[in-house]
């Protein structure tokens, strides 16, 4: 499938230059050492159940040993599959025509293709997520003359599946909140009652894991944890404008050309190419414009429109409250832009329902010999509409960035430390302690309260994105107890994914953030 092949190869361009530079990828990939360790890094589970980080383990595995790059296979490897999962729910549930649309909209989008080069669980979480959806909706749909057996048979599936999400990311829920938008119709009973059991099921997946963490931290501490990030109804629309400045941000080129030539093969495959091309040049034309310009809202509108179209009304109550939900989910947490994945992926779809919906329907309208003058203008300000959408989209990337993260400044520090006996201290991010790791350098990460424990023989190691205070060297004199001075400044080359993710965080905008990471001894002299 050529979706497939692209897809792939804009997530796997250049991947092997691509570092870390996000706090939780340090955390997963300080996990992912389990193989050589026999254990997760101290306080992984508050970050992430454990099959990404199990994940990340084997992929070092399959690499021969530790590296940064089998730290972003698991995202390469979800990210790509999800082309063909997206393919194959919009065949099943609407016609190939959609799938094959959709599947490109997600090959080519650029907030797939980016968290696809992560080492974050998202991109994981997301084909897991998709994958459950369409299963509960696969053992909701069951057929009651077949028995109890086949029924049951679908819903431990779909529990399953929900339970592996679960074990992926802690919102793992989220496919049975959206499958109560199957439940109505007839036989609704036994769907509600199904519903329950895939719950139950999936909680019985999920219940070894949180069992582990219980005895280990308390699961309360975990929902403590969680609660922090919830900033509930008020932030909803704050969060919504932060999503979509994010995922412009991360916008490339493609997606517009995709559907400019959308506009154009779906006419021609339809058999009466001469009447309705205007349109679909039309359609394509100015639905590509809106995509390069606003493409959260063009993705919304579409959808929306698509939800309109559908051929019975239990399809549009359900679809309807998909769309509610996963926009309204993730505005309620800290605007972390890796929230919006699978929210982004049900759009691509929804959106090629609507845009399949609106080049079927519109040339019935205008397709009497009478209306040559509006086929015209039509294919007229389509065709200019696709050349403002090419200049647009020209001023974006055609390709992802490939930030080095701290792989750089790992290599410079320890080739520059690496002859002292001063042992390495730090408020760091867990990148750079990975890094370090690899090049042989063990770092104690120090939390700011410890800072009285430095001694002359330390190296303080201070990343800024850690410490981003105006005042923060003379804060740091007073909590160390001590003089220091600086040795030496490292430069870190931070993805724009991160920074994003720090924006809420810093408290300025994300080009304010100082990512250096700087290194100080105590000064002769003493207090």
């Amino acid at each position: 499938m050529l979706a497939v092949l692209a897809g792939f190869a804009l997530r796997v361009y250049g991947i092997w230059e691509v570092g870390l530079s996000h706090f939780d990828e340090g955390i997963y990939a300080i996990s992912g050492l389990w193989p050589w360790t026999d254990r997760f890094e101290a306080n992984q589970g508050f970050y992430s159940p454990p099959i990404h980080p199990i994940n990340v383990g084997l992929a070092m595995l399959a690499l021969g040993g530790p590296s940064d790059t089998a730290v972003l296979l698991p995202s390469l490897l979800f990210g790509t599959l999800l082309i063909p999962l997206v393919w194959w729910i919009g065949r099943s549930w609407w016609e190939p025509r959609i799938g094959v649309l959709a599947a490109w909209l997600v090959a080519v989008d650029g907030l797939q293709v980016s968290f696809s080069r992560t080492g974050l669980t998202d991109p994981t979480f997301t084909f897991a997520a998709l994958l459950a959806l369409y299963l509960c909706r696969w053992a909701l749909d069951a057929n009651p003359a077949k028995g109890l057996g086949p029924t049951l048979f679908r819903v431990l599936i779909a529990g399953s599946a929900i339970g592996v999400a679960w074990n992926v990311k802690y919102n793992g829920l989220l496919p049975v909140v959206l499958s109560f938008g199957f439940i109505p119709g007839e036989h609704w009973k036994r769907r509600a009652v199904s519903l329950a059991l895939i719950a139950l099921f999936a909680t019985a997946t999920y219940l070894p894991w949180a069992a582990m963490f219980h005895v280990e931290h308390g699961y309360g501490s975990l929902m403590e944890h969680q609660r922090g990030y919830v900033q509930g109804l008020a932030a909803i629309p704050r969060n919504l404008l932060a999503a979509s400045h994010g995922i412009r941000s991360l916008a490339l080129a493609w997606p517009p050309l995709v559907i400019v030539v959308a506009g154009v093969g779906l006419p021609l495959i339809s058999g009466s190419w001469r009447s309705t091309l205007p349109w679909g040049v039309l359609v394509g034309g100015l639905a590509a414009l809106a995509l390069a310009w606003v493409p959260t809202v063009t993705l919304v509108v579409l959808a929306c429109v698509g939800i309109w179209g559908m051929a019975t009304r239990l399809d549009r109550i359900a679809f309807c409250w998909i769309q509610v939900l996963i926009l309204i989910i993730p505005s309620l947490y800290t605007p972390y832009l890796r929230l919006w994945l699978p929210t982004d992926a049900l759009h691509m779809l929804l959106a090629a329902v609507g845009f399949v919906h609106i080049v079927d329907t519109l040339p019935t309208r205008f397709a009497a010999p009478r209306n040559r003058l509006a086929a015209s203008l039509a294919t007229g300000i389509g065709g200019v509409a696709s050349l403002l959408a090419l200049v647009v989209a020209l001023s974006t990337s055609f390709l992802p960035e490939r930030a080095v993260g701290y792989r750089s400044a790992a290599r410079s520090m320890a080739s520059a430390l690496k002859d002292s006996n001063r042992a390495p201290v730090g408020l760091v991010r867990p990148p750079l302690v990975f890094y370090l790791a690899l090049d042989g350098m063990s770092v104690g990460r120090l939390a700011g309260e410890s800072l009285g424990a430095i001694s002359g023989n330390q190296w303080l190691l201070v990343d800024r994105a850690v410490e981003d205070s105006p005042d923060f060297e003379r804060e740091l004199q007073a909590r160390v107890g001590v003089s220091l001075r600086e040795v030496e400044t490292f430069p870190v080359e931070p993805s724009h994914i991160t920074r994003l993710d720090d924006v809420p965080f810093a408290g300025s905008s994300e080009e304010s953030i100082d990512y250096d990471v700087h290194v100080y001894e105590p000064a002769a002299g003493g207090r």
